[in-house]
Formats: structure tokens, C-alpha cells, sequence
């Protein structure tokens, strides 16, 4: 600590010469306290086990200090991993940058350069070009050790990157972040305000400052809800093949048959006839016919809440073209066929959405298959208000914050959707 004082990082002689150190292993590695007397509490047993020599024990001292510094304590009230992640990997930059491998090898000692937790280590060029990189991930850990992102940046692009909740939970964070931080002394945040006043913001900050390079960003985040989307569609896609997938227990077309220039061992006159002649026979073939009342009709609801989702989820349920029985319907409070305009859906709706008359669409056309699109909130459909029409051959979609309530009380399958943005 005296030697901390001595160097003067980041300006925070004064801190540093006034902390309380206290030895514990009711943290998991250490943690700042400025309630009311500064005091840092260490765990031995992470110290011994971690840092190699007096650098390393700095540089995790000035790391959980930085948290202080930036008022993180005031910032955000309630730490996930997620933002512990952003946060973390924001100082580790800053360290970086302004003092070098010095301080930062420490990072690159404890993590891997794999998955997430690589941006919590130095950005090394060698590394990036590694085939097994995500280049998404590279881009990011990129500009922010260039110092041209910022923590909230971070944290709201890393979001698409997330593979599963589990990948974080095995990261190793510095410091005692979990749940609610503790408010800091009207004393103590006089003490922090005249830091960061002698503070080289220039080089702290890199060049983006505190908000971040918004070109840059731009064009990492185009590339996040690029990213996102096919996440999405990759999912939805076999959401739209449980539903348009032919019937099993549905009776088979027997087909007709056909006279064909091929030889064909359903015709035994054929064979014979070959032998005969110099000419090709024609044969007699069996040819499936697909029967339109197999095939599925689709309703879409055109209400104004379905706007953000149906320019997504049009051009994946066309990719179904031979399963679905043209026109698709659109319906609010009648059904009429889809118009579309340069291949996207005119949405024109009449206010309000009647899924009854979906059912009565149904009856008047005989359609025995049906998958409705919806945000399900609509009126409530009972058996008998169904027109004849099995259940069991109707299914629905919904939007991710969309209702499926209605159509599980009259036993008909309703399947969420994914939001895109996550």
C-alpha cells in the first residue's frame, strides 16, 4: 500500500496512504470499503495462490480501486455478471493502457484467451488471427483496449455474444461484487472528487473519452443485430417446421397413375412390350398427387404490435412454400388474403383482433389445417366457438411478449417466440 502511495497511480496517493488493510476470507479475493474509514479487505489464500510477485498484488489493488474511482459503488446499485464483466474488463484496459504489460500481465496470467473472458486480458494481435476466434468478440476486446468503447458500450453489446448464462458463471471476477453495493461516505466521495481532478482523463480514457468512438460503435453494433437476428432465425426455424410439418396420423394420397416414356417395374405389360419392339414402351406409374386440404393455412395478425417481428418471420415461414396452401390471410377483425409490396406484407388492419373469425374462415372454406400468428391478445374462444374444427390440427405462434394463455385453455399448441434482441 505505501508503495502505491509512493508511485502515485492514477492520482490516489491520498487514498491509499489513508486505507485500512484487513486480511479476511469473507471475500473471495478483495473488496474496497468506503462506508466510512477506507478500508480493503484481502483474502490471503487468493493473494498466495494468484499473484506471482509484488506487480501482480498492484495491479489487482489498482483494479479494485478503479471500481471506486469511477463510481461504480454509485452507478449501478445491483451487480450482474454480465455487467461485472463490462465493468472489469473496461479497467483492465484502462491498466493496459496507461501502464503497460507491467501491470497487465497479471490479466493475461488469469485468463484464458477464449470465449468472453477474453476481453478481460490485454488485446494481442498474434492471438486475434487465430482461426477458433470469434471475430465478433475481436472486434470488441479490439476497441476497447484502445480505449475507444465505453463499460456501458461493453455491456450492451456483449449481450448478443452471451452463448449461454453458464460461460459467465465460470469467470473469475476480482473483487466482491455481488448483489447490492454499500454507499460511500459524504467524506470519502469529497476524497474521490479531488482524485479524479488530478486525473490525466486524456490518457485515462483513451480516445473515446467517456461515451465511446460512435462510428466505431456503429459499426460493431450493426454487426451485433446482424448477429442477433441469425441467432434468432436459427431458432425460429425449426419452431415453423414443428408446425408446418405434414400430419403423421393424415390420410396418404393414393395418387393416379400415368403413362411415362420410362420403364417401370409397377407394369409388367412394359417389360413385355420392350422385348417386343424396338420402341420404348410407355409405362403406367403411380404419381402423388399433394392434396390442398393437407396443406397449411396460414393467418397472420396485422395488429400495429406485430410490426417489429412479421419483416423477420415472413420471409422464414415462405421458405415453407410446398407445406403452405396459397394465399396466406391476414386477419385484425376479418380475414382477407395477404397483399404484399416489393416482397414485404402489407400490414392493413381494421382495429382490433377477432380470432373467431379465423374459425369462421375456416368453416366457410372447409380448410381442415390452420397455423395463426399472433400476439394472442385477443377475445376468449371457447370449444364450441371453434366451427367445427379440429384442435389438433391448429397450432399458433406468439410473440415473444405475447399471450398463450387463451389458446392453452382450449387445449391448442402455442409456441413462443424468441425475442430478436437477445
Amino acid at each position: 500500500m505505501l508503495d502505491l502511495a509512493d508511485e502515485n497511480l492514477f492520482a490516489t496517493r491520498a487514498l491509499y496512504r489513508i486505507a485500512e488493510v484487513q486480511l479476511t476470507v469473507d471475500v473471495r479475493t478483495l473488496a474496497v470499503s468506503l462506508k466510512s474509514n477506507p478500508t480493503l479487505y484481502i483474502n490471503p489464500h487468493f493473494v498466495n495462490n494468484c499473484c506471482r510477485n509484488e506487480d501482480d498484488l498492484k495491479a489487482v489493488l489498482l483494479h479494485e480501486f478503479l471500481h471506486v474511482l469511477l463510481e461504480h459503488t454509485n452507478k449501478f446499485k445491483k451487480m450482474t455478471f454480465l455487467l461485472n464483466l463490462a465493468l472489469d474488463t473496461v479497467i483492465n484496459s484502462i491498466i493496459h493502457r496507461v501502464h503497460g504489460p507491467r501491470f497487465s500481465n497479471f490479466f493475461k496470467n488469469i485468463y484464458a484467451p477464449v470465449g468472453l473472458q477474453q476481453l478481460l486480458r490485454p488485446f494481442d494481435h498474434c492471438e486475434s488471427r487465430s482461426s477458433f476466434r470469434d471475430h465478433r468478440i475481436v472486434d470488441l476486446h479490439e476497441k476497447v483496449y484502445n480505449g475507444e468503447i465505453s463499460a456501458e458500450d461493453v455491456h450492451e453489446l456483449a449481450q448478443s455474444l452471451v452463448n449461454t448464462k453458464l460461460e459467465l458463471y465460470h469467470i473469475f471476477f476480482i473483487g466482491d461484487h455481488r448483489g447490492q453495493f454499500e454507499e460511500i461516505s459524504d467524506e470519502n466521495r469529497r476524497l474521490l472528487s479531488d482524485i479524479f481532478k488530478n486525473l490525466n482523463t486524456g490518457a485515462f480514457f483513451g480516445k473515446a473519452k467517456t461515451s465511446g468512438n460512435k462510428n466505431e460503435l456503429n459499426i460493431i453494433g450493426k454487426k451485433m443485430e446482424k448477429a442477433k437476428l441469425h441467432a434468432w432465425k436459427r431458432a425460429t426455424l425449426p419452431l415453423l417446421l414443428r408446425c408446418l410439418q405434414p400430419d403423421p396420423k393424415a390420410k396418404k394420397d393414393k395418387g393416379s397413375q400415368a403413362l411415362m416414356p420410362f420403364i417401370s417395374n409397377q407394369d409388367r405389360r412394359a417389360f413385355a412390350l420392350l422385348y417386343a419392339s424396338s420402341l420404348l414402351p410407355m409405362s403406367r406409374m403411380e404419381v402423388a398427387n399433394g392434396l390442398p386440404g393437407e396443406l397449411m393455412n396460414i393467418y397472420i395478425d396485422v395488429s400495429a404490435s406485430m410490426d417489429k417481428v412479421l419483416p423477420h418471420l415472413m420471409p422464414l415461414i415462405q421458405k415453407f412454400n410446398q407445406q403452405i396452401r396459397l394465399p396466406i390471410w391476414t386477419f385484425s377483425t376479418e380475414v382477407v388474403p395477404a397483399k404484399f409490396k416489393n416482397g414485404v406484407l402489407n400490414c392493413e388492419t381494421t382495429n382490433g383482433t377477432v380470432l373467431e373469425s379465423v374459425f369462421e374462415h375456416m368453416e366457410k372454406k372447409k380448410f381442415k389445417k390452420a397455423l395463426i400468428v399472433t400476439d394472442g391478445y385477443v377475445e376468449n374462444i371457447g370449444i364450441g366457438e371453434l366451427h367445427g374444427v379440429e384442435k389438433r390440427n391448429i397450432s399458433a405462434i406468439i410473440t415473444p411478449d405475447g399471450k398463450a394463455d387463451m389458446f392453452n385453455s382450449i387445449g391448442i399448441a402455442a409456441y413462443h417466440l424468441k425475442p430478436i434482441d437477445k
